[in-house]
């Protein structure tokens, strides 16, 4: 089981990778567009929507990545103080924590998409329920990094093993 999580938790950060490194390209490709299309006078009345919701998105991919490697914004006060197993145990805290947070995510989402996918974004015409969908999509790979983190500490590898491979990734 431990195998499996850690499998999965790999495949879809490895994905998020490759969209967010996708979206970024596009984010870049529309944005120089239109201001140079606002320059020559022909602004392209699309490109600050979808610029937004690509960001959208963007936003959402990324933190559960961060979160994989514990890189988010944090107040490490307490961690550096903590060593073997005291640290294993704030992890595993914080980690659960975290799956609270997501799975709150989840539960306020996933009605989200339901009551806005009729409503059409006004330059795109695309639904915004698609847009929506970001935010509890975060929240399930979130859980997966959380739940793969917490089993990784409980019966996998020691923190500091860990700790060095999240140094070289």
């Amino acid at each position: 089981m431990l195998k499996t999580f850690q499998k999965i938790s790999d495949i879809v950060n490895k994905i998020s990778f490759i969209l967010c490194g996708a979206l970024m390209a596009y984010l870049a490709v529309v944005v120089v567009a239109g201001v140079i299309c606002r320059f020559a006078g022909n602004a392209l009345f699309w490109s600050e929507e979808s610029a937004r919701y690509c960001y959208v998105w963007l936003l959402f991919l990324a933190t559960p990545i961060t979160i994989k490697y514990s890189n988010g914004a944090k107040m490490d006060f307490i961690q550096p103080l903590l060593k073997g197993r005291g640290l294993t145990i704030y992890k595993i805290i914080m980690y659960i924590l975290v799956a609270i947070c997501s799975v709150v995510m989840l539960v306020s989402g996933a009605p989200m998409i339901g009551r806005t996918w009729m409503q059409r974004s006004p330059a795109l015409g695309i639904p915004m329920g698609l847009i929506y969908l970001s935010f509890p999509l975060c929240g399930g790979i979130i859980l997966i990094h959380c739940m793969n983190g917490i089993l990784q500490r409980i019966f996998g590898k020691g923190d500091e093993e860990i700790r060095e491979e999240e140094r070289k990734a």
